[in-house]
């Protein structure tokens, strides 16, 4: 089994699950989709690596859920399960969405290379399409666009 699968499998089951666990996370499941980003998503990953959780939901629940965090300075929750190191953090949709439209090279690398966890909430699907879609992939205005 490869690094990048020893990692995956990590995260859908140990990381996802003990984040679900959280009660400030569990009382908004239906509202937030979890993707694996991070060198565990695109494959450029070490024995050493963490796995990087992203939360994907609206402002409302992303208000609720970031209280006690330090996610608006950009900095992840950390827990250390199995000896592996999780980070997740959360990001609401409408920030996502500004990044995608201001063609923001490290918001399309990172989002447009996630693997799917959870997004029965729909979430990321449509951040993807964004990413993804013909009309940002031939937007010459950037040359360098890492999407």
């Amino acid at each position: 089994m490869s690094v990048q699968e020893k990692l995956k499998t990590f995260a859908f089951e140990k990381a996802y699950p003990y984040i679900i666990e959280q009660p400030v996370i569990n009382d908004h499941l239906p509202d937030i989709s979890f993707i694996l980003v991070g060198s565990s998503a695109t494959g450029l990953c070490t024995e050493d690596s963490d796995v990087d959780i992203c939360l994907i939901c609206g402002q409302d629940v992303y208000d609720i859920i970031s209280v006690g965090t330090r996610w608006k300075e950009g900095r992840p929750t950390e827990v250390i399960l199995d000896g592996t190191q999780l980070h997740y953090y959360a990001v609401s949709v409408e920030e996502l969405d500004k990044k995608i439209a201001a063609m923001d090279d490290q918001a399309c690398y990172v989002y447009g290379n996630a693997i799917v966890i959870n997004d029965r909430a729909d979430r990321y699907r449509p951040i993807a399409e964004k990413i993804h879609s013909p009309e940002l992939l031939s937007n010459g205005s950037k040359k360098n666009m890492i999407c």
